[in-house]
């Protein structure tokens, strides 16, 4: 559970964390 988990959420974290540094 450390393997496609973390692919999927560090992939979704790129995205949010640039939309939280933006707003």
């Amino acid at each position: 559970m450390s393997s496609t988990f973390e692919i999927l959420m560090n992939q979704i974290d790129m995205p949010l964390d640039m939309r939280q540094s933006s707003a």
